[in-house]
């Protein structure tokens, strides 16, 4: 069975409290912000990220973020500890 990082990067996420990340993309592009939520997939346990660029506590409006898709991503950065996961 192939391994899926972003199951191992939910996991990481959901136990940080400062949820700033900067994402490498295969296209060489970077984003930075939130990772506000996320949608689970059929081919990956998630299939899109939604990132916020500003921190709003209980923002329920999911179309505010940028949706990023997971298999876009070659790396995400997390600033509470300065741990990097590459995809």
């Amino acid at each position: 069975m192939k391994l899926d990082k972003t199951k191992i990067i939910y996991e990481k996420w959901e136990q940080l409290s400062n949820k700033k990340v900067k994402l490498l993309l295969k296209d060489g592009s970077e984003k930075i912000g939130n990772i506000e939520s996320f949608t689970h997939g059929t081919n990956s346990f998630i299939e899109y990220w939604i990132l916020n660029k500003t921190n709003k506590p209980f923002n329920l409006l999911i179309e505010d973020g940028e949706w990023i898709k997971s298999s876009d991503l070659l790396e995400i950065y997390f600033y509470e500890d300065h741990s990097i996961i590459i995809l």
